[in-house]
């Protein structure tokens, strides 16, 4: 996936992994650039398995 230099601060902005570095409560800033990067693999990664597992279809939707 590929996207235009304009259009990646706005999409990291509005990320879950960003709302957490903006916590400051949360202190994920702490971690380190590395596994900042990792959680923010890891989501994506659990996305994409959620939307591959509701694209397929259910044992009532086989024919």
């Amino acid at each position: 996936m590929m996207y235009e230099s304009s259009q990646i601060l706005p999409k990291f902005l509005a990320s879950d992994t960003a709302a957490l570095l903006f916590d400051e409560t949360s202190k994920f800033w702490w971690s380190g650039p590395s596994a900042i990067a990792d959680n923010s693999r890891q989501k994506q990664a659990r996305k994409a398995e959620a939307a591959a597992r509701n694209a397929e279809p259910g044992p009532q939707d086989a024919s």
